[in-house]
């Protein structure tokens, strides 16, 4: 027996069946773990030549029984915490290793209530055949909020009959509170019932700040809306009042309250 693609046939001890039976099941293998086998006949006078190897053969999954090690845990505000690890061993992940989850609660809270939880599902991991694991991560948690922040338009104009251009400096990075996804734009006529559904556009790239807008109807004033959002949701709304154009262009921009 060897375990891996290129371990050595003599690293394991040889497994001696009981009798001439033609089948055997080997027990005691190690999870998530490549295997492939030969066969020796033996007698009273020795043994034969080893069989071709087999296939390989992958153990199955199981759950890790390793786990990280803390080196680092302290404040960094009045509502934030930092903390560092290193991982576990990689011989005790047992599969692919796609991250770390993280539980909190205050320590007065009842054990049988629920934590909260953050899973992090780190890319960064590299996993190829054999799993490779960085020696260590580090993360920085707070409590997830939407941001509180919204952006700051800057130009607003019509660029043809049937579309308008907006831009915009996003809001301060402190104001996010959490990873920073993107904007949405929402935009709508001015006359339309504000309960009706505006049209929406999802710009997943926070280093974006400027957008056009297409196919919308001639000569008519649009309420256009710019949010930012996070993993919680979406932050308070900058809107803009622009009008497409008849003929000439019409520039500039209103604030609305």
């Amino acid at each position: 027996m060897r375990i891996g693609e290129n371990g050595d046939w003599d690293q394991v001890e040889p497994i001696f069946t009981k009798g001439s039976q033609s089948s055997h099941q080997v027990t005691g293998l190690v999870p998530f773990t490549v295997y492939s086998f030969r066969v020796v006949a033996v007698n009273e006078h020795g043994h034969s030549s080893p069989s071709k190897e087999s296939y390989y053969f992958v153990t199955l999954r199981e759950a890790p029984t390793g786990k990280p090690v803390t080196t680092i845990a302290h404040n960094t505000s009045a509502t934030s915490v930092y903390v560092s690890w290193k991982s576990p061993p990689p011989e005790t992940i047992f599969g692919e290793f796609l991250g770390y989850r993280i539980t909190y609660r205050t320590r007065d809270k009842n054990p049988e209530d629920d934590a909260q939880e953050i899973y992090i599902r780190d890319s960064t991991v590299e996993i190829t055949r054999f799993h490779e694991i960085p020696l260590n991560k580090s993360f920085q948690w707070r409590r997830m909020v939407s941001p509180t922040g919204k952006p700051v338009t800057t130009i607003a104009h019509n660029t043809s009959a049937t579309s308008v251009y907006v831009s915009w400096k996003s809001p301060p990075p402190e104001t996010i509170f959490g990873e920073f996804l993107g904007y949405r734009i929402t935009y709508r006529t001015r006359d339309k019932n504000p309960e009706d559904d505006a049209q929406e556009i999802y710009i997943r790239d926070s280093t974006v700040e400027s957008h056009e807008i297409h196919n919308l109807e001639t000569y008519t004033q649009y309420l256009v809306s710019i949010q930012v959002f996070n993993p919680e949701g979406l932050g308070p709304p900058t809107t803009v009042l622009v009008m497409t154009d008849e003929g000439g262009k019409w520039w500039g921009f209103v604030y609305v309250i």
